[in-house]
């Protein structure tokens, strides 16, 4: 509840004390270490010493139904979860959990066990027959995207982020590793009050947030605060939006409270590494009917196919492929899911991610997004396989 201020010092300090709590776990290499916390500095230093044993973290949702939990605690078969409080418990007798709350020590740490090629997280997302599928990211597809983004985009001399992401929504990767890479910093509303406006215009005020990255919903409700209220935000100069349409009505509302702001449409999957594709919006997308979804970010791909996996001419729609340095490992323990969305063309040789969208080419070489082939839906980013609430 109250606010609490992290240095980078103090950051690492836990990161070194977690990492030798850690250390005694005699972690496996690469192993599946569960990460059930809020948004706190004792989270990123979690997340960090796993990374630094060689381990890679699964967020957890204290808030997500218990047979989802139980699903995703069976496909990842964890030994450790840690959490950052003493009341957390899981219904699992095979599973130890770790409080991080109280480690913190001086002593310098060692990085030996990382390796580009290893996974750096699973991220659980929706599954059409009710059972989540877990998105095995490297440390090579997360790191070439947020290169990639920070040689694309604007980024502030001193990124200040406002972090609305939970840490089972990969936009929250770039939130930590991407600001604090560049000696940004992140901050966290108080968990009582994650989906307040008025709590994150006071924050942005109190620490000068110079930086939004989240879905367009979430924007939407700032941005109607302030129209209500008759505010105007002058610190924010970079607003990074993703994960679902962006109404053209928000560019112009965006203009009316947040007038020094540069806009960026970001898009991919979680499959894609956080993002494969971006656009600047421009004055003329107001007059448009949709936001274009852009083009691909550095050593990604982004293709409109026909049936024949062939590029689709300008102007006629095809499904949306994805290729590139980014792409996941494929889904976690699931060979036959795996297969079916990661395609290798006959062609090319490429692998090449399946996502289920439609959208065309347009004369500029960017493309445009058209929606989806099947009952996916998407609630504030989030994907929802409708087959989920169906098998519930």
């Amino acid at each position: 509840k109250d606010d609490h201020e992290t240095s980078y010092k103090e950051l690492g300090e836990k990161i070194s004390g977690i990492y030798e709590k850690l250390k005694c776990c005699k972690l496996k290499d690469n192993e599946l270490v569960g990460i059930m916390m809020k948004h706190s500095d004792v989270e990123i230093a979690a997340i960090i010493s796993i990374l630094c044993l060689g381990g890679a973290y699964v967020p957890l949702d204290q808030e997500q139904p218990l047979e989802r939990l139980n699903s995703i605690l069976e496909q990842t078969e964890l030994r450790y979860v840690l959490v950052d409080n003493e009341s957390a418990k899981l219904n699992n007798a095979n599973i130890t959990i770790i409080n991080c709350s109280k480690y913190s020590s001086k002593n310098d740490i060692e990085c030996e066990n990382i390796c580009i090629d290893k996974r750096a997280y699973v991220i659980f997302t929706s599954g059409t027959t009710g059972i989540p599928k877990g998105v095995v990211i490297s440390h090579k597809a997360a790191s070439n995207t947020i290169k990639g983004v920070r040689e694309t985009l604007r980024i502030p001399k001193r990124p200040v982020v406002l972090g609305l992401s939970k840490l089972n929504f990969d936009l929250s990767v770039f939130d930590i590793f991407g600001i604090l890479s560049c000696g940004g910093t992140v901050v966290y509303p108080n968990d009582e009050e994650r989906i307040n406006p008025e709590h994150w215009l006071n924050l942005i005020r109190k620490y000068n947030i110079n930086m939004c990255n989240t879905v367009p919903a979430l924007l939407q409700m700032l941005v109607s605060y302030c129209l209500m209220n008759s505010f105007e935000i002058e610190l924010l100069t970079d607003i990074w939006l993703s994960g679902d349409w962006i109404p053209v009505s928000l560019l112009k509302e965006i203009d009316n409270v947040i007038p020094s702001a540069e806009v960026v449409s970001l898009g991919g999957a979680t499959e894609g590494g956080i993002w494969s594709i971006y656009h600047k919006c421009l004055e003329s997308d107001k007059q448009q009917k949709s936001v274009p979804y852009g083009r691909p970010l550095p050593n990604q791909k982004f293709y409109v196919l026909n049936s024949e996996l062939e590029d689709a001419p300008t102007w006629v729609s095809g499904e949306l492929f994805i290729g590139g340095n980014s792409l996941a490992d494929g889904y976690l323990k699931d060979v036959e899911k795996t297969k079916y969305s990661f395609i290798v063309h006959k062609k090319t040789g490429n692998t090449l991610y399946r996502t289920g969208d439609y959208g065309r080419y347009l004369p500029n070489g960017e493309i445009e997004f058209l929606g989806r082939k099947d009952n996916q839906v998407k609630l504030n980013g989030f994907r929802i396989e409708l087959g989920e609430i169906e098998a519930a």
